[in-house]
């Protein structure tokens, strides 16, 4: 048991472990102990778990070590290899020209040059998962870093993530195949070019900004039987009408949140009665000069007044709803509010009715 949870904690703090390093490498280097930094940096270069920032960081720290150690062209190189990654970078103004030389002469070689990048076409639905092709495009490697792309996908928003990935070679779209033993409605997936250790140059969404892709729902199909007279259909076995698909039986909107602010508002129309009477408990208790029944009362008068004013509004939004949903989704395809006059003349009969 010791065993796995060594294993465990090992695991999940590799990444922490590369940018403690990196932040000693860093300060080797500001100790002036530049042969200590450049080897720690080398290190870290070689490890899997490294992500864009890092290998940033990991490159600045190794030109300017090399800079330092008056290895111009190894220094620009390594600079450069930073620039393909963020061209954006921009070393701070406090290093002297000469260490900052070799940076400035990337830049100035690097101008043309577009960064490391991929490219996905994203379609939102598809007809099925199973050995699905995915295709991602990698628009451009100028130092040629990246030798493959891999696939990051989950099954659903919170479950275990799963790799794929597939060599490449200069800029190319490719094709990831999903295996054919993935049956789930919907997947969570992103892209990332990966150099040779399994660093990260690069990504095309993220875990936390995934791309979500689902399966088609297959339509069932029934068929509809229409009465004479009625507006609209009684949906069951039948051979008098055409077959619908099953989403037109579905639930419609006007009955579901009709329901979530009707019962809504009748379990706010319950608070309030709860703080009635404990403001009146609190009345009860009240005697002059006893500041704090008063408040208590004052306090749960006003939960009152909210909770039924919240709760009749939302019963009346409710009943509001069920009156205007649409005919198509009543069954029964008759009228569901109607108003007559009385028998004598003198008044009018309003009549509602609605299956719930």
């Amino acid at each position: 048991m010791g065993r796995w949870i060594l294993i465990v904690l090992f695991l999940v703090s590799a990444p922490a472990w590369s940018k403690n390093r990196l932040r000693k490498a860093e300060h080797s280097y500001k100790q002036m102990e530049y042969c200590k930094s450049l080897k720690m940096v080398e290190r870290i270069l070689k490890r899997s778990d490294l992500g864009p920032h890092d290998l940033v960081s990991a490159f600045r720290v190794k030109g300017l070590c090399l800079s330092a150690m008056e290895k111009t062209e190894e220094s620009v190189q390594a600079f450069r290899h930073l620039l393909a990654i963020d061209p954006s970078f921009k070393l701070p103004q406090n290093f002297s020209p000469k260490i900052a030389a070799p940076f400035y002469q990337a830049v100035a070689l690097s101008q043309n040059m577009e960064a490391i990048g991929l490219f996905h076409e994203f379609t939102k639905a598809v007809e099925s998962l199973r050995g699905l092709s995915l295709r991602v495009t990698l628009k451009s490697d100028p130092l040629d870093m990246v030798k493959a792309i891999r696939l990051r996908y989950r099954i659903s928003e919170g479950g275990a993530e799963r790799r794929i990935a597939t060599s490449v070679s200069g800029p190319s779209e490719v094709s990831i195949d999903l295996p054919s033993e993935v049956t789930a409605k919907e997947i969570y997936y992103y892209f990332e070019a990966i150099n040779k250790t399994g660093a990260v140059l690069a990504r095309t969404g993220g875990h936390k900004h995934s791309f979500h892709l689902r399966a088609r729902a297959k339509a069932k199909t029934t068929t509809a039987v229409v009465y004479p007279g009625e507006r609209g259909a009684w949906y069951g076995e039948g051979s008098e009408a055409g077959p619908v698909t099953e989403s037109a039986m579905s639930v419609d909107p006007y009955t579901t949140w009709g329901h979530v602010s009707f019962w809504s508002g009748v379990g706010f129309t319950a608070f309030g009665g709860l703080s009635m009477a404990l403001s009146m408990m609190a009345a009860d208790e009240y005697e002059p000069g006893d500041r704090d029944a008063r408040d208590r009362s004052r306090f749960w008068a006003g939960m009152m007044y909210a909770g039924f004013g919240t709760g009749l509004a939302l019963m009346a939004t409710g009943v509001a709803l069920w009156l205007q949903d649409p005919p198509a989704y009543d069954r029964s395809g008759g009228n569901m509010a109607n108003l007559a006059p009385t028998p004598d003349g003198l008044g009018v009969i309003f009549s509602f009715s609605r299956r719930w």
